[in-house]
């Protein structure tokens, strides 16, 4: 397989909003202080003004000829896509003793570390960059700090101390990030840290997805077509993008010997928290839905599910020619 990737480092999210948010979480001003109740007492003092604008709270709606789109040139509000395919699906339909057909839908699940994110900033008098902060990936968040701050990244320094709970929740940039470095170029030195309810709104949840799972048996249950739509709600802006849809659909094609199928995700924008990499990432949704796919498969055939799984697993190896298709965009 093959993963389309960009040449530079993208972070689509704002770190300030100044002229549309797109959900309850968005981030549209920064106060920095000599310490925490003034801080407060600024914020208290800020004063906005919104224009409400249409919204769309499901990724199937959003999708809808004629829906508001959440981000501009983004067709059906779809930011990104995966297709793979080998085989012939169709006929393999077709030759089947019987197709199961299930929907299922898993919802949101938000991290919860024993600490919540927190990040200490510092523009030195040298122009040089520093951010303390903790982080799953410290190589990705420097280039994406770097190209947002407009530095070269050798002007970019990140330091972790620890990681604490992180889980895929501390994997990417967050505005955070940015403003406390933005700030302490006037200041020196800043410190934000999120409360408890700040963490759930503006960090990342997991992708509530909805599988519609068509598969094709013989009278034995060995499985000879199988075909996976997937529908990602993947939030106001794109996280990690590309790799919620890819990682879907590799986990739903690793586990069982099919000669014929097709798996498909699509991510979707909505005016809904954003989602993002949570324990195994995706894995948990993929598993929900193929287990309970597998064990109604096995009732309907009369079969111990146990034994139609021992039959039917992959051996750490691909059968058949494979094609993949994958957009960002």
């Amino acid at each position: 397989m093959c993963v389309a990737a960009s040449s530079r480092p993208i972070w689509e999210q704002p770190a300030l909003c100044l002229e549309k948010v797109r959900y309850i979480g968005d981030e549209i001003a920064a106060v920095a202080a000599v310490d925490e109740d003034t801080a407060m007492e600024a914020l208290e003092l800020i004063r906005v003004e919104y224009t409400q604008l249409p919204a769309v709270f499901d990724p199937f709606e959003a999708m809808e000829p004629g829906a508001p789109l959440i981000h501009d040139g983004f067709e059906k509000n779809i930011s990104n896509r995966v297709l793979s395919e080998s085989g012939n699906v169709e006929q393999g339909f077709k030759e089947s003793y019987r197709v199961f057909e299930h929907r299922y839908e898993t919802g949101y699940q938000a991290h919860c570390a024993m600490e919540t994110h927190s990040s200490i900033g510092v523009w030195g008098l040298d122009g040089r960059v520093t951010l303390y902060t903790s982080t799953q990936s410290p190589y990705n968040l420097r280039s994406i700090l770097a190209y947002v701050l407009g530095l070269a990244e050798e002007k970019v320094r990140l330091i972790i101390p620890k990681v604490g709970g992180g889980f895929g929740g501390k994997a990417e940039l967050f505005p955070m990030d940015v403003c406390c470095v933005a700030l302490s170029k006037k200041t020196g030195r800043v410190k934000i840290v999120l409360s408890r309810e700040e963490e759930f709104g503006t960090t990342r949840v997991s992708h509530p997805i909805i599988f519609d799972m068509k598969t094709g048996v013989n009278r034995d249950g060995t499985l000879v077509a199988k075909q996976v739509k997937c529908i990602m709600d993947g939030g106001a802006y794109s996280g990690s993008g590309l790799a919620g849809p890819f990682l879907s659909t590799l986990f739903l094609g690793i586990d069982y010997k099919v000669p014929n199928i097709s798996l498909s995700s699509v991510r979707v924008y909505t005016n809904k928290t954003v989602a993002g990499a949570r324990r195994g990432y995706t894995v948990p949704q993929a598993h929900f839905a193929e287990n309970m796919h597998m064990d109604l498969i096995a009732r309907e055939l009369g079969i111990d599910p146990v034994q139609l799984r021992r039959d039917r697993k992959r051996r750490l190896s691909f059968r058949g020619q494979s094609r993949s298709q994958h957009n960002s965009g």
